[in-house]
């Protein structure tokens, strides 16, 4: 059985991203940059989702969805959960900013919007972006939302491991 959890997935998307953009710095092909912005910022919003759940699992979900899909809405089972529809990135935002208003502040904030955006772009129209703005999103997008979410997530191991 093949298996994988949030944080393994997230780790996963941020290291291929991470590699789509050596390559795109290295052959300048607009398609790495594509695939940097795409796979950094499903890592990061994957990150974000690790961190509610750690909260509750049931954070990360609409609300409406989980009444409509489960027997018991505040204990669903796992495989109610499969068929419910989890909540957007801006959701997202207003949960981390009432659980962790110190390390995701209007900047960070902001910088999730710009790359949801990006990455809304490229999913459903079209992108016209130069390679210097994305390698600077990019990195803030690394610095103000990735950086603070391993730190959060490493405070909690670090939290459970000392009890």
């Amino acid at each position: 059985m093949i298996k994988y959890t949030l944080l393994e997935n997230a780790i996963d998307s941020i290291e291929n991203g991470i590699e789509q953009l050596e390559k795109a710095v290295k052959t300048s092909e607009k398609k790495y940059y594509k695939y940097s912005i795409l796979n950094l910022f499903q890592g990061a919003e994957l990150l974000l989702k690790e961190i509610l759940v750690q909260k509750n699992r049931i954070i990360i979900f609409d609300k409406n969805s989980l009444f409509k899909k489960c027997v018991d809405p505040l204990n669903p089972k796992i495989e109610e959960l499969y068929n419910c529809k989890s909540i957007d990135i801006n959701e997202i935002c207003s949960e981390l900013k009432k659980h962790y208003p110190s390390k995701f502040d209007n900047i960070s904030r902001k910088v999730i919007e710009n790359m949801s955006r990006e990455r809304n772009k490229i999913q459903h129209f079209a992108i016209d972006i130069d390679s210097t703005t994305i390698k600077t999103s990019l990195i803030k997008l690394y610095g103000k939302v990735i950086k603070p979410c391993f730190e959060i997530l490493n405070d909690g191991l670090i939290c459970t491991s000392s009890n």
